[in-house]
């Protein structure tokens, strides 16, 4: 399955970052901090906790705020459908769906403003944290 077709103000990370391995451990590992880092973001932003966002239980506030992350780990960090939905737990279809519900919102302009701005975060601070791997 590939990316759904979403468009973006912000730049993905994509060209920054150094690509995101193939297949194993780091793999896994990547794609599993990439994805806490979407969820710390929003979960920060709508005072939800991050564990729950992760998590498999919640009702519709923690379901939006998951669509969020997914979200922003997707098309901010430019992280395929199927590894947003391992980081998630989550099945490929179900990320997809959370996506559109999103982009879906991004037609009404306060929204998309706050998109834009977590879009900005979440791509400062994964460059950063790459770089303090790196460094």
């Amino acid at each position: 399955m590939g990316n759904i077709a979403i468009s973006s103000s912000a730049p993905t990370v994509r060209a920054i970052l150094p690509p995101h391995p193939a297949t194993g451990d780091a793999a896994r590992a990547r794609c599993r901090a990439l994805c806490r880092l979407a969820a710390d973001l929003a979960a920060a932003d709508t005072d939800q906790p991050a564990d729950a966002v992760l998590g498999r239980a919640g009702g519709r506030s923690i379901a939006a705020v998951r669509a969020l992350a997914m979200y922003l780990a997707h098309v901010a960090l430019g992280l395929s459908l199927r590894r947003v939905a391992m980081g998630f737990a989550r099945h490929p279809s179900t990320v997809a769906h959370a996506c559109q519900r999103v982009e879906e919102r991004r037609e009404q302009a306060v929204w998309d403003q706050r998109i834009a701005h977590l879009e900005d975060i979440i791509t400062r601070e994964a460059v950063r944290k790459e770089d303090l791997r790196h460094g």
